[in-house]
């Protein structure tokens, strides 16, 4: 008896639809593939985005390190030109330079 109901069931369903049931699922199909790749690819652009600013942030502590070592070399050459003769400093400023 609950067989023939649901069987009952079955056929009214594929009266009432034709042929659109078929076609609705296999749009749903597609759109699911679509939604997989859309995550996979924001997932891709998420990784590069991290891997951008990784490497952003690696240029801007190496851009400091050199400034630092800039503002070193300049402190020590100021400290060279109040102490010693100027022979030295020249020296010193073409030791950098070169």
């Amino acid at each position: 008896m609950l067989a023939e109901t649901l069987d009952d069931d079955d056929d009214d369903d594929d009266d009432d639809h034709a042929g659109d049931d078929d076609d609705d699922h296999d749009d749903y199909d597609d759109g699911d593939d679509m939604m997989t790749m859309t995550m996979t690819m924001t997932k891709m652009k998420m990784k590069m985005k991290m891997k951008m600013k990784m490497k952003m942030k690696m240029k801007m502590k190496m851009k400091m390190k050199m400034k630092m070592k800039m503002k070193m070399k300049m402190k020590a050459i100021m400290i060279m030109a109040t102490t010693r003769p100027t022979a030295s400093v020249f020296a010193v400023l073409r030791g950098l330079c070169s």
